[in-house]
């Protein structure tokens, strides 16, 4: 098996940044077994102690959104969520896929979105990533007055809304990537 030279830290497995999405990644750390890897992606941080429940790619293509919010939820369900907080998950992961297809990666059906599912006993990780830079900025609570009146621009909620549907979002820029970090906790 070839493979590309990694290593790993208490919290994450470092391959170089211009690893292919997809390629299968070797790491053997000290006193342990060859462990095989496969890059989804290249920035954003898993405790080692997550169990990974779902990692895949899906291309940049209208409607994949649906996709990777039922594959996320699919993973998740036994869990023990709550039906209304699995389908606030849904909804995160759905706008976030969907703001990674088409300002991440431009609907480029060349460009992956890779998506990765994990869980620790206090909490749900889901990471969603695409080959651009962000939005970078101070979410913005929407005012339909303002954007009625041509104040605000009339996009905008996504952001917003997955802010407020998870207990935990963040977003970041590493070297050419860009992942969303949504988490519940249980």
């Amino acid at each position: 098996m070839t493979g590309v030279e990694a290593s790993t830290s208490e919290d994450c497995l470092t391959a170089p940044l211009d690893t292919p999405l997809g390629s299968t990644v070797l790491t053997w750390p000290v006193g342990e077994s060859r462990r095989v890897h496969r890059v989804v992606h290249t920035c954003g941080k898993m405790p080692q102690e997550c169990r990974v429940l779902a990692d895949f790619q899906l291309d940049s293509l209208p409607g994949n959104e649906r996709v990777a919010a039922r594959r996320v939820i699919a993973a998740v369900t036994n869990l023990g969520l709550t039906q209304q907080r699995l389908e606030r998950l849904e909804t995160a992961v759905a706008e976030a896929t969907s703001n990674a297809i088409e300002h991440g990666n431009q609907s480029d059906a060349q460009k992956q979105v890779g998506v990765r599912v994990s869980a620790d006993c206090s909490e749900i990780c889901v990471w969603i990533s695409d080959e651009g830079r962000g939005a970078q900025q101070e979410i913005e609570t929407p005012d339909l007055s303002a954007k009625l009146a041509g104040l605000q621009t009339p996009r905008g909620w996504g952001l917003f809304l997955m802010s407020r549907l998870v207990d935990e979002f963040s977003d970041e820029n590493a070297d050419g990537r860009h992942a969303v970090l949504l988490r519940v906790h249980f």
